[in-house]
This record gives structure tokens, C-alpha cells and sequence, in this order.
């Protein structure tokens, strides 16, 4: 019970919180373009600090360099100024393309992680709205969320489609210069689909790297995340003393090696330690997630710590969710799966101790509903990891 009243003040805690963005993209004021130059002209003027790009339909192929073959701010990467939207063209999310192909990999150094995204955000208070992001192939991400900057981040993400990049949208805080920070994003009515690329993930939402108290709070309503080697990913990842709190409502993660793998702390070069996951979902669908990832198969996966290096690289980290009206069937190793702790593979030995995973689940839907529970697996001794579902 102790778990589930923190995570209903966490709930209360991610809503009011959302209720600090900004009321609308559409409010600021505007600046239109219509090709590719003047796209990187207004993003890289630091005069249009606060304003809405509003895009015309059409083709932007992102370059390293201008026609004239000069060297593009940021290498070709779109980096917001503080509080800068881009907005495509209302009603249609397929008639502006952004389409990252022409960038090296190069394009994607520079900007404090080893890779970032096509489209950086993270000053202030930040949109992507109504256009399709596409082929950021060898960078981490089409959009990507990981500016360090004063004060919380603000992040909206709605009415977009995001296709054939490593990652559709990656939002993390990242690094030691992130510990302490906070980032809100909301997520809305957007598609995620057919990112194979590298580890090939939807949606990716944590804390990474060295990152030491950081949190991040995320509201995702109404999106399709599907054909995708890991339809969303929320993690803690080589992070220590973090956390993620979320409401998800009525999302569909559908024909992907995995439909959601929640987890608590992942160790993997560094150690995962003392980190939580407030989860709250209503009416979910998990289905038909049968094809190919790299990590944890099936459709819902928590897991509270998770070590793929090390013995004992992932300690002390809980996860707590509740579920509403979540859907399941036809995914492959079992639609709900919970681990206290897991080594991925076996091999690398002990996961940790001290890792719980705590489910409340209200309703499953009255299709066939396939349910594992492994608490330590390999076994921990002195069974410290515990992985508990109450219905």
C-alpha cells in the first residue's frame, strides 16, 4: 500500500506539472517558411527565441552544409532556441517532411552525448507539431529532447508521424550536467512506426549515463507505436537516484519485438542504483507484438533492475504501476511479464539486490491473457528482488 499512495502523489504531482506548459504553440508568435534555408535561418536566429515556426507543405532535406558547401550551424542538426515551436500544417501530419538522410553521422556529434538527434530540444518550453520526421539513420534520434538549460524543460510532441530513424523521439536527461534537472513532456495523437534502425525504438524516455537525481515526467495519450523492434522503452539507464513518473492513456503498441519494456534501473557500464518508476496507465493496448528486439520481449515488460554487464551492476530500484482497462493478446514470451531483476543474458551473473517491481492490475479485457512473474532470474540468494501483481 505504501508503493501505491506514493504513486497516486506522483500521478498528482506529473498532472500538475503539465499544467505548467505552455497553454499552446499557437499562441507565439509566428514565422513562416517555405524551403529549407529559410528553415535553418529562422532556427538558428537567436531573435526568434519564443516564436512558432509554422512550416508550408513540402519537402526539408537536412544538409551538413549550405548549397554554396559552407558548414551549417550545429552540423545540419535543427536546435531550438528557448521556447520555439515547429508547427507543419494542421490537419495533416504528412504534408511537411523533415527527412534527416542527408546527414553523416557527424552531423550528430558535438552536443555533449556521443550522438544526438535531428531535431534538438530542451530550452524552455519546446513543440513538434503536425509534420513527419524520417530517415535519421545514423544519429540517435529523429527528435531528440537532451539540451541542458535553465530550469525545467518543457517538452509537446503531438500530431506527428515518425518513421525509419534508430529512434522515432528520445527524450532524456543525460550525462552528470543533467543530475538535478527535470524534464515534462506530453505526447499526444502522434505514430510511431518503423524504426528498425540500431536498437530500432518508437519512443525512449529516461535518465542516462551518470545522471544523479533526475526526473522525468511524461503524459502520453492517444499515440500508435508499431513495426518497431521496441514499440517505447522508459528507463533508467546507467542513471543513479532518478525517477520517471507517467500516465498512459489509451496508446496502442502493436507488432513490435516488444510493446513496452519499463525499467527501473539498467546497468550496463555503469551501475543503475536507487531509482524509481511511477507508472499509471489507462486503456493501453499491447497486441501482436511478435517480431524481432534486441532486449526484452512481449508486450508489457517491468522489470526493477535490469543488468546487462556486471554482477550486481543494478540495485535498489522499484518500479510501481497501476493498470486501468490495459488490453492484451497475442504477444510473444507472455503479455504481462514482471521481474524484480533480470541479467540479460543469464550469464553476466546476479542482477543486484534490493529491485521490486509492484503491479496493481484493474480489469485485463476477455481475450486469452498469457501472465509471468519471475523474481530474480538468475536467483539472487539472499532474495532480496521481489516482483508482485495485485488484482
Amino acid at each position: 500500500m505504501k508503493h501505491l499512495k506514493q504513486l497516486y502523489l506522483a500521478g498528482v504531482l506529473l498532472l500538475l506539472s503539465m499544467s505548467l506548459f505552455t497553454a499552446s504553440a499557437l499562441a507565439a508568435p509566428q514565422v513562416f517558411v517555405s524551403n529549407v534555408e529559410e528553415l535553418y535561418s529562422s532556427v538558428n536566429d537567436p531573435a526568434n527565441a519564443g516564436v512558432q515556426i509554422a512550416l508550408a507543405p513540402g519537402l526539408y532535406m537536412l544538409t551538413p552544409t549550405t548549397p554554396s558547401g559552407a558548414p551549417r550551424p550545429n552540423r545540419g542538426r535543427l536546435e531550438l532556441q528557448e521556447n520555439m515551436s515547429l508547427t507543419g500544417v494542421i490537419g495533416d501530419r504528412s504534408a511537411v517532411v523533415i527527412d534527416a538522410s542527408m546527414l553523416p553521422q557527424s552531423s550528430y556529434q558535438g552536443g555533449g552525448p556521443p550522438l544526438t538527434g535531428a531535431i534538438r530540444l530542451g530550452r524552455g518550453s519546446n513543440a513538434v507539431e503536425w509534420l513527419t520526421t524520417q530517415n535519421a539513420t545514423v544519429g540517435s534520434a529523429a527528435i531528440e529532447a537532451d539540451l541542458v538549460w535553465p530550469g525545467a524543460a518543457n517538452i509537446r510532441i503531438a500530431n506527428i508521424a515518425s518513421t525509419g530513424n534508430i529512434r522515432g523521439l528520445d527524450i532524456r536527461n543525460f550525462g552528470p550536467a543533467s543530475s538535478g534537472e527535470t524534464i515534462n513532456v506530453e505526447i499526444e495523437d502522434s505514430d510511431f512506426f518503423d524504426n528498425t534502425l540500431g536498437l530500432g525504438e518508437g519512443v525512449r524516455v529516461g535518465n542516462f549515463a551518470g545522471a544523479n537525481g533526475a526526473t522525468v515526467n511524461l503524459k502520453m495519450s492517444g499515440n500508435r507505436s508499431y513495426g518497431n523492434d521496441q514499440g517505447r522503452l522508459i528507463v533508467n539507464n546507467a542513471a543513479n537516484n532518478c525517477t520517471i513518473n507517467v500516465t498512459s492513456n489509451g496508446n496502442r503498441f502493436f507488432n513490435n519485438g516488444s510493446g513496452t519494456n519499463i525499467l527501473g534501473g539498467l546497468g550496463g557500464g555503469q551501475p543503475a542504483n536507487g531509482n524509481t518508476i511511477n507508472y499509471t496507465s489507462h486503456g493501453d493496448h499491447y497486441f501482436d507484438n511478435t517480431g524481432f528486439s534486441d532486449f526484452d520481449l512481449g508486450g508489457l515488460v517491468f522489470v526493477g533492475g535490469e543488468n546487462i554487464a556486471v554482477p550486481y551492476n543494478a540495485n535498489n530500484n522499484t518500479v510501481v504501476a497501476r493498470l486501468w482497462g490495459n488490453r492484451f493478446w497475442g504477444n510473444q514470451v507472455a503479455d504481462l511479464q514482471l521481474y524484480g531483476a533480470k541479467s540479460l543474458p543469464a550469464s553476466v551473473g546476479i542482477p543486484g539486490i534490493g529491485n521490486s517491481v509492484t503491479v496493481e492490475l484493474n480489469g485485463k479485457g476477455a481475450k486469452p491473457f498469457s501472465l509471468l512473474i519471475i523474481q530474480s532470474t538468475p536467483e539472487e540468494p539472499t532474495n532480496s528482488n521481489i516482483a508482485t501483481l495485485i488484482q
